[in-house]
């Protein structure tokens, strides 16, 4: 049943994807689309990348990783102030299932063509470092760096199935009228 309602979510998410790409060439959708992207405001939802470093710095807050499916013991890192991307550098979120990998659903963060270059500068300028996932206030997962990044998404795993639906609906919630726009048509 839970897989089921996280299957929708998918299915839902790729026809709106499919819709925009039929109708990618009239310029007034895509102004649509792009207004309904800086309009939103996610007053529920919070992601943030930040620079992580493993001892104290003036700037960062210690924080716990809270992802026991990959770090098996307490750890904690220290986590910049400075948010370096956000919802707004974001195109889209999608759930993913891993299940030889302790039964784990995930979050696929897709970024947007801002997103991606903030991204590929972010990881140039960083290579060696490590960068943090903050959803909703938890360090959920702290990757490093090794070398400049041309990604169209990141990924974060170890979730229950509800939280990563609750992630995803958070995430299109402000965005719905302007996806309501292609289901109707």
């Amino acid at each position: 049943m839970v897989l089921r309602s996280v299957l929708s979510v998918l299915l839902v998410a790729l026809c709106a994807n499919f819709c925009a790409a039929q109708k990618k060439t009239d310029p007034q959708i895509l102004a649509k689309i792009d207004k309904a992207y800086q309009d939103a405001k996610w007053d529920d939802l919070s992601i943030e990348f930040r620079i992580v470093e493993e001892a104290p710095k003036d700037g960062y807050t210690k924080m716990k990783i809270i992802n026991p499916d990959v770090v098996k013991e307490e750890m904690f890192c220290y986590v910049s102030q400075t948010v370096e991307m956000g919802l707004k550098d974001f195109s889209g979120i999608g759930v993913f299932y891993y299940p030889w990998m302790a039964d784990n659903f995930g979050i696929s963060i897709f970024f947007n063509k801002t997103g991606r270059e903030k991204f590929t500068k972010f990881t140039s300028e960083n290579v060696g470092r490590s960068f943090g996932v903050v959803i909703d206030g938890k360090l959920m997962s702290v990757i490093k760096i090794a070398e400049p990044m041309k990604a169209v998404r990141v990924q974060v795993i170890s979730f229950e199935p509800s939280e990563a639906k609750s992630i995803v609906k958070r995430f299109f919630e402000p965005l719905r009228s302007v996806w309501q726009y292609f289901h109707v048509q």
